[in-house]
């Protein structure tokens, strides 16, 4: 797959933070005649490390809905930090994982080798969209989207892989495409700073599963892979079909998608009334479909 960003989309990240890993804009893409809403549409890792300095950008930008996807445990392990004055509506979850064996748990158990991390990796982005716990993050989410006009944030505890999963739902729903999509995923990339963090994140994994962590394991925990999202998107697919899929899943009722489109564009409109054709290198189930 292509994974370079459609040519007529140029974009920049609206807001900088020192703090806060992964944290971005998903706003700014084309989303058909549209673009999704820039300095409004938010994703990050946790919170916990937060400086006073970027709570306050926060609390500056009106962040008014906060997903925190991760589980219970991981809440009260690392508990979010909050700027002055914080009003938002929080969507959480203390249901555990009924499918899916956590990502700390198979490495803890295993310590894999670059083969078996991809395939964990691979199952889990597979799972993950049905477990049932993301099923009610998620519909509560977009219930909370299709109602809002302010700012919001999601995260988990990387803001990589089940925070990947829900921005790239958020803006296929929206009409983003594919390439776009894979390439703002992506980004998770750009900002893991793999040689700069890898030493800590070794060090932190080996005090947790009682080993050093093979590389691998280092570099799953702070990057991403186009595979991963290709295998997520194909799994809904193959449950649910192409376009409607996720949508009967996620009870996003049918006037429910256009107010969720309201609320992620932008006001304008592009002018040009065809879209350029965007050469995309694809192998079979391998393509990206809007839900």
């Amino acid at each position: 797959m292509n994974v370079m960003p459609s040519s007529a989309m140029r974009r920049t990240n609206s807001v900088s933070v020192s703090s806060i890993e992964n944290f971005r804009d998903f706003g700014g893409y084309r989303a058909g005649r549209h673009r999704l809403r820039s300095g409004a549409l938010f994703r990050s890792a946790a919170l916990g490390r937060a400086s006073d300095e970027d709570l306050a950008v926060l609390g500056r930008i009106g962040v008014q809905l906060v997903a925190d996807l991760r589980r219970l445990d991981e809440r009260e392990l690392d508990v979010s930090r909050r700027w002055r004055g914080f009003s938002a509506e929080i969507i959480c979850s203390d249901a555990a994982n009924d499918r899916i064996e956590s990502w700390l748990e198979f490495v803890s158990r295993a310590n894999p080798d670059q083969i078996a991390m991809d395939k964990y990796m691979r199952g889990y982005y597979r799972e993950a969209p049905f477990e049932p716990r993301h099923l009610d993050l998620f519909t509560r989410y977009f219930e909370a989207l299709s109602r809002t006009d302010s700012p919001i944030l999601v995260h988990c505890s990387a803001g990589k892989d089940r925070t990947g999963i829900l921005v790239a739902l958020t803006q296929a729903l929206a009409g983003v495409a594919d390439d776009d999509i894979v390439h703002e995923f992506l980004l998770t990339n750009a900002h893991a700073r793999l040689d700069e963090r890898s030493p800590a994140i070794a060090a932190h994994l080996g005090s947790l599963i009682g080993q050093r962590p093979n590389p691998c394991v280092v570099k799953a925990a702070l990057t991403v892979e186009p595979h991963y999202l290709e295998a997520a998107f194909g799994a809904m697919r193959a449950q649910h079909g192409s376009k409607p899929t996720c949508r009967k899943r996620l009870r996003l009722a049918t006037r429910g998608a256009p107010r969720l489109r309201r609320g992620c564009l932008s006001d304008g409109q592009i002018v040009s009334h065809r879209e350029p054709h965007i050469p995309v290198r694809r192998r079979a189930g391998a393509d990206i479909d809007a839900p």
